[in-house]
């Protein structure tokens, strides 16, 4: 008999994962066709929380009568709201999250902070050809490469979210193109609530050759614009175990201190000024952090209804973040991979 995972109940009678556990797809299409429908659901929740094997999840739904989309539409969400985080913590986090789908699969929206100035890179970008390092340093601004693709991000000054999805969430287009899209109707709709006239970028850009790549500088489509100028963007990274989106909203502009050290080239921070800009730049009444981010929500929960229901991290995942920040998102070897 196969070891089960600690989370599947075991009573007198051989569950259904004791029996299956070590069988083919063809016996366990035999056994499920003893079961009844209640108890053929329970164990294909069962199987979710343990991450059984594919051919299992597969003969069950067959059995049910439903496909993966059906019942990821039926998944609730999960809302977190962890607040300020130095940049390290705050990628590991993101990536904790999507670990935990392996074994629990629960698509989540997480609204957070930064405890200090940071810029975040893309997964693919050099930074010590972006930015002077020491420049950076000596500002105490923080540097942290994402897991996700895109270009530089300026923190401190913004509202920063992620999204993280099993694959067959159901909600999220699997098309890339679409899942951006998706996404920035949810910004632009929270964004109309607050009576911020944000629009969604219809044509595709390019990043001019031998400008730096700057998220702000640099409206592809998709994003989300606030008077012909970049106000938000997103970023993404899927994998076997499923999608991560991290996106920021620019709440206020960040001060020509730190604008000046966005970049080795010069005057580049009049290009940011001239192609971005922040929420709080065109707006006769101030927004605050609250409620931008309770728009984003709102957003999001227009679309997910009651299936958005506020949680918090565990204190595994906190523990798991610490680590991996620890190991990974706070070390040279990792930040300066390229």
């Amino acid at each position: 008999m196969p070891m089960l995972p600690s989370c599947i109940d075991t009573g007198k009678k051989p569950s259904f994962e004791e029996k299956t556990g070590s069988l083919s797809g063809s016996s366990i299409a035999l056994i499920i066709h003893s079961l009844d429908p209640t108890e053929a659901r329970k164990s294909l929740c069962r199987c979710y929380q343990a991450a059984l094997i594919p051919e299992r999840n597969r003969v069950l739904r067959k059995k049910l009568g439903f496909s993966k989309h059906q019942d990821s539409m039926n998944t609730k969400w999960r809302l977190l709201k962890t607040g300020k985080h130095d940049a390290a913590t705050n990628m590991a986090i993101d990536e904790v999250i999507l670990l935990r789908q392996e074994t629990c699969p629960q698509p989540t929206l997480r609204v957070y902070d930064w405890s200090q100035p940071a810029f975040s890179f893309g997964y693919f970008q050099r930074i010590s050809t972006e930015i002077d390092v020491k420049k950076c340093e000596a500002r105490s601004v923080e540097l942290v490469r994402r897991m996700t693709g895109g270009g530089m991000v300026v923190h401190g000054w913004d509202v920063t979210y992620s999204i993280v999805v099993p694959h067959g969430n159901g909600v999220i287009p699997s098309d890339i193109s679409a899942s951006y899209c998706w996404i920035a109707n949810r910004l632009v709709n929270g964004f109309h609530r607050i009576n911020v006239p944000a629009t969604q970028q219809s044509v595709k850009s390019k990043t001019a050759e031998g400008m730096p790549n700057t998220c702000l500088a640099n409206p592809a489509e998709h994003d989300v614009m606030l008077h012909g100028k970049k106000v938000a963007g997103v970023s993404q990274r899927r994998n076997r175990i499923g999608g991560v989106y991290q996106g920021y909203i620019a709440l206020d502009m960040p001060p020509p201190e730190i604008l000046t050290l966005t970049s080795k080239s010069p005057g580049y921070q009049e290009i940011l000024t001239q192609k971005s800009t922040a929420v709080n730049s065109d707006q006769l009444t101030p927004k605050d952090r609250q409620q931008v981010e309770n728009a984003v929500i709102a957003g999001f929960k227009d679309a997910l209804g009651a299936r958005l229901v506020a949680s918090n991290l565990s204190d595994d995942e906190l523990d798991a973040a610490k680590s991996l920040a620890e190991s990974k998102y706070a070390t040279g070897e990792w930040t300066y991979r390229r």
